[in-house]
């Protein structure tokens, strides 16, 4: 198994109506990861059904693969369903180019920075 640690926290200051979870990713998303990945986002989504928004910190995310993409585009289906959001936040290059070439930031609003993104959450 790839070794990638996931931490996931409270976004805070707290926004009016929505549940904002920050989820930091550090090492590698890969096959050999991404169900337990998915299974963690999931207790989340059945926990908080309707306006959760989650943003994703890429920053020390140093490789993603295909099956990773899908993982994303599962859980976002899921979680704008019941009117919520999926950001992500400072992906490095060779991340930024995955996402670009599979099309996900037509559908996933990609921000530079952390604080970027958690201004537009906060909106």
């Amino acid at each position: 198994m790839t070794a990638l640690n996931l931490t996931i926290e409270d976004l805070t200051p707290p926004v009016a109506g929505r549940t904002i979870k920050l989820a930091k990713f550090n090492g590698q998303l890969d096959s050999s990861n991404v169900e337990d990945i998915k299974s963690r986002f999931d207790v989340i989504i059945k926990q908080f059904p309707a306006n959760l928004f989650l943003l994703f910190d890429f920053e020390n995310l140093t490789y993603m693969n295909s099956r990773a993409i899908g993982c994303l585009a599962e859980c976002l289906e899921i979680v704008e369903k019941g009117g919520g959001k999926i950001l992500i936040a400072h992906p490095p290059e060779n991340v930024h180019d995955i996402l670009r070439v599979v099309g996900i930031e037509k559908v996933i609003p990609v921000y530079p920075t952390l604080d970027s993104a958690k201004l537009a959450i906060s909106k």
